[in-house]
């Protein structure tokens, strides 16, 4: 095996080459930037040219390239997820609406989605692994639960990017932001206690759980991880508090907010791999989410600090450059022969997923007494799926429920879903917006009909066309643009990048 400086310099090829071809998909092939990020991975793995030395993708080795990467970006997406959202500025209109949204919601994803999975393991045909469909009727729904409870995840930079990229403005805009940035808060509380659920109806060898240990182990793991991100709410509003009138001062404070989170995300990994010898065996299914807690951590620090506001623009800002490597991981370590043998049922899961936001999105609206045009164009807006739910995928074949044999094709059918909605969950958000009339960007059809305190100015003037923002990828372009130095590249490639004011400065709907 490699020594790390070598994984090190091995992974950078493929990073440098992820990097700048990702950043071309949205103009050249009108594809997603992460498409391209996977695809370079996919190209780099071990089904093309293995470029990529197994032992730089060691998911096992917890100090390879590949596991780092991993765990870093794994706890900057749960932060990201806690500090996008300040509560106390919906209002309680717009905060009930959302609830509803997200009631409605996830009513119909975790029913119907979790009747359907189930169907499918019990189906004669080969549509879930064998070595599943073999499983108890119990560990079967809890399974088809817990692929729900993933599935029901949105994607927050994704919408962040629409509604920068379109500069929306209205009720559709408010509540596709609102809607995915607490559906993905609850979805990963949810995923802790579900996947609580499936270790004590699937049980693995050498973890004893009851249904009562299960019971208390999920009250003692919501306790664990508010206090575990009350924790690491302190050491953030610590590192926020470094200065930085100069550069080297924001280049720190980004540093050790990586270093942190990996440090977190490593060390509750760890922390459960010990706590079965230190707990009776009535509790061997006591985890800390480590998602879980980071995400409650830059949340804690969002609304009872000052400084929530900071943390989101870091956020912002090192967010481009952590998830290329990221997704250049991940498509080097996807199973093409699952995707390949499961590919009906990547189509039966995409279509569950999509039936049941859609329908619930209009069903919600219409509760809700929104207008005609909410109604028509929301759901549009709350297909997106990304970052999150390969986070919950990755705890998933990482964690003691990784240990089946099916739980890897599992991954690889959710994983095929997240490509799938790459493809339409950013164009159909897009497309729901400018719809909508609330697009304030010189591609709105007529700025003049769009609603919000912005619908009175006008569209930008003598913008070429060409020059307008295509990619819902704005966010990760601005950044690129200004980090430039890091992979030289010809400026004039970098055109329609969101004005810097656009990208800084806390969210307030």
């Amino acid at each position: 095996a490699m020594n790390f400086l070598l994984q090190l310099l091995n992974f950078v090829v493929a990073w440098a080459g992820s990097w700048k071809i990702g950043a071309r998909f949205p103009r050249t092939v009108r594809l997603p930037m992460i498409i391209g990020y996977m695809g370079v991975g996919v190209i780099c793995g071990k089904y093309v040219t293995g470029t990529l030395d197994p032992s730089t993708l060691d998911g096992k080795d917890p100090f390879s390239v590949g596991t780092i990467v991993t765990n870093m970006t794994l706890a900057l997406i749960a932060m990201s997820a806690g500090c996008e959202l300040h509560l106390p500025s919906l209002g309680r209109l717009k905060l009930r609406e959302t609830f509803v949204q997200i009631g409605v919601m996830g009513s119909l994803m975790l029913g119907v989605g979790t009747v359907v999975f189930a169907a499918l393991m019990l189906a004669d045909a080969p549509l879930m692994p064998a070595s599943l469909r073999g499983e108890s009727m119990g560990c079967k729904w809890s399974v088809a639960w817990m692929l729900a409870v993933v599935q029901l995840a949105g994607s927050v930079i994704e919408v962040l990017a629409i509604y920068h990229e379109t500069k929306g403005s209205g009720p559709v805009t408010q509540l596709m932001i609102s809607t995915t940035m607490l559906l993905d808060m609850m979805v990963v509380a949810l995923f802790a206690v579900s996947q609580t659920i499936v270790m004590s109806a699937c049980p693995v060898e050498g973890v004893h759980v009851s249904t009562w240990g299960a019971v208390v182990s999920i009250l003692g793991e919501v306790v664990l991880c508010v206090v575990g991100g009350l924790i690491v709410s302190g050491i953030l509003r610590g590192i926020l508090m470094v200065p930085t009138s100069c550069p080297a001062g924001g280049a720190f404070r980004t540093t050790l907010t990586l270093a942190i989170g990996w440090a977190c995300y490593h060390g509750l990994i760890t922390l459960n791999r010990s706590l079965p010898r230190w707990m009776p065996d009535a509790l061997d299914s006591l985890r800390i989410d480590p998602l879980l807690v980071c995400m409650l951590g830059s949340m804690f620090l969002q609304h009872m600090s000052t400084r929530g506001g900071e943390l989101r623009q870091l956020v912002h800002g090192t967010a481009p450059l952590v998830m290329p490597p990221f997704f250049t991981v991940v498509g080097a370590n996807l199973n093409l022969d699952s995707l390949t043998s499961y590919a009906a049922t990547i189509a039966v899961f995409f279509t569950a997923r999509f039936v049941a936001l859609g329908v619930g999105s209009f069903i919600a609206s219409s509760a809700s007494r929104h207008t005609p045009v909410v109604r028509r164009h929301l759901w549009m807006t709350l297909q997106s799926q990304s970052g999150v739910t390969l986070a919950l995928v990755l705890q998933v074949t990482g964690g003691v429920v990784g240990q089946h044999s099916w739980a890897a094709d599992m991954a690889a059918v959710v994983t095929g879903c997240v490509v799938i909605n790459q493809l339409v969950g950013p164009t159909l958000c897009r497309v729901g917006v400018r719809r909508a009339g609330e697009a304030q960007d010189c591609e709105s059809p007529d700025p003049s009909k769009a609603s919000g305190p912005r619908g009175d100015e006008a569209a930008p003037e003598g913008r070429p066309r060409s020059e307008t923002n295509r990619g819902w990828d704005a966010e990760f372009e601005a950044t690129q643009r200004s980090t430039s130095f890091i992979l030289p590249d010809l400026q004039e490639h970098w055109v329609g990048a969101i004005p810097e004011e656009q990208v800084q400065g806390p969210l307030r709907l």
